[in-house]
């Protein structure tokens, strides 16, 4: 869950969750990244100021579905 917070990670608030599906739609690619890859620093937060992505996530509920079967 997200807390409003930058400075403080909430719980769960970047979490995948195992055995859920998930459909992802990239909307727009807002600029063009760097072609030169940094080593991530530990006093990088994990919420950046800038995004250049914008992706909309919808999660659906779990289908169960039951079958018999005789052998």
């Amino acid at each position: 869950m997200n807390n409003n917070d930058n400075k403080v990670m909430g719980p769960m608030e970047f979490a995948v969750v195992r055995n859920n599906y998930y459909q992802i739609d990239v909307n727009s690619v807002k600029a063009i990244g760097s072609n030169r890859p940094i080593d991530p620093e530990f006093s990088t937060p994990d919420e950046m100021p800038k995004s250049y992505l914008e992706v909309s996530v919808k999660v659906l509920p779990w289908i169960v579905r039951k079958n018999s079967i005789d052998f």
